[in-house]
């Protein structure tokens, strides 16, 4: 594969996390020169904490700036392709793409009309996002998109089924196994005390579902098990963990660098998420380190070839996740079986390694077909 030029927009500073930008942005620095745009104050526009105005304005300023940094980096690099993530960043990747006349692809975490509350968190509603998402997807070379049910919902929008593409979000199987021999016998805070089951959930608290989910396993998984006297240590890693009032056997970690670590010590993973879009990128990661879960049936959204009792304990109401989690902890056979079949899951379908001649395949006939125009 001949090996092209990329504008990369954003580029993120956590280039070694899981999550999808960083992770795609990788995988086209294996085999493509690519210059990465940074996004600069977007903790900030993003922010739930601040006043909206001050954030539209910021908004704005950033993305002209995005515009005219991209721009300029674009010409200097003889860029082939621009590549964006999500709708915002397309916004931009548009505009240098249709100056430079090369061709724009889109790569989309979720439809926004999937997901009827906002989850960008009060900067703009769910019909602003929406038809944001519709104006630029119908205008782009290629809409990459993280399931066929996103994919089936661009369709309905209007975009062309050719122009749709889906490549699930998915982990670096080789990566997490180089990590887990390093680690080896390491002892990280998910360890519980004696006589008690670890239990880990993670996420960036910035996002809605998982702001509900910390309240849900606070406020109804933890008393449950209290009650049933299943001893616990339920730990909270990710961003912006907000503080509050938690239930005494819920503590929060923080940022944790290495999540794949705190996984695979935990004895058990909860993913009590009922609403969202796109792919749980942290299921993909459980299963993949090998650690069991028990997910919500919103999970199978993104994932649907998870079955529950084979690869991971489903809880198809929010009413029945405690209990679901209940059995988990009674059954750990049981349950290192499923994460066995997970894990085997993973490497069929959610590896990189899968998708990366998919990627590099549709970004070099995107390449061509722009070259002989």
């Amino acid at each position: 594969m001949q090996p092209l030029r990329i504008l990369f927009i954003p580029e993120e500073a956590s280039a070694e996390t899981s999550d999808r930008t960083p992770a795609l942005l990788r995988l086209l620095r294996q085999h493509h020169t690519v210059v990465g745009l940074p996004a600069l104050w977007e903790r900030s526009i993003y922010d739930p904490r601040r006043a909206k105005a001050p954030r539209y304005a910021l908004y704005v300023v950033e993305r002209s700036l995005a515009a005219l940094r991209g721009l300029r980096a674009a010409r200097r690099a003889a860029v082939q392709i621009v590549f964006a993530e999500t709708p915002h960043h397309a916004l931009v990747g548009l505009w240098i793409a249709r100056i430079l006349g090369v061709p724009c692809v889109s790569d989309s975490p979720g439809n926004a009309l999937l997901f009827p509350q906002s989850v960008v968190n009060g900067l703009a509603s769910p019909l602003l996002s929406s038809a944001l998402d519709r104006y630029l997807s119908r205008r782009q070379a290629a809409l990459i998109t993280v399931s066929e049910r996103d994919a089936e919902a661009y369709a309905a929008m209007g975009v062309p089924r050719a122009a749709l593409h889906v490549v699930p979000t998915s982990v670096d199987v080789g990566r997490i196994d180089a990590e887990g021999r390093r680690a080896g016998t390491s002892r990280v805070e998910t360890e519980g005390v004696e006589g008690r089951r670890s239990l880990l959930f993670f996420g960036s608290f910035q996002y809605a579902p998982n702001l509900a989910a910390l309240r849900f396993i606070s406020g109804r998984l933890a008393p449950f098990l209290e009650k049933e006297e299943i001893a616990c240590d339920i730990r909270i890693a990710g961003r912006d963990v907000p503080g509050e009032d938690l239930h005494p056997s819920v503590r929060s970690l923080g940022f944790v660098p290495d999540i794949h670590d705190c996984i695979r010590h935990a004895d058990l993973c909860v993913v009590p998420v009922f609403q969202g879009v796109g792919i749980l990128t942290k299921v993909v990661d459980i299963m993949a380190v090998g650690t069991p879960v028990v997910v919500s049936g919103f999970a199978l959204h993104g994932i649907p070839e998870i079955r529950d009792g084979v690869h991971a304990v489903v809880a198809a109401t929010e009413d029945a996740f405690p209990e679901r989690v209940a059995f988990a902890l009674g059954h750990p056979d049981r349950m290192a079986e499923m994460a066995r079949e997970a894990r085997r899951l993973v490497e069929a379908r959610y590896d990189w390694k899968v998708y990366e001649p998919v990627l590099g395949g549709l970004l070099a006939s995107l390449a061509s077909r722009a070259g002989s125009e």
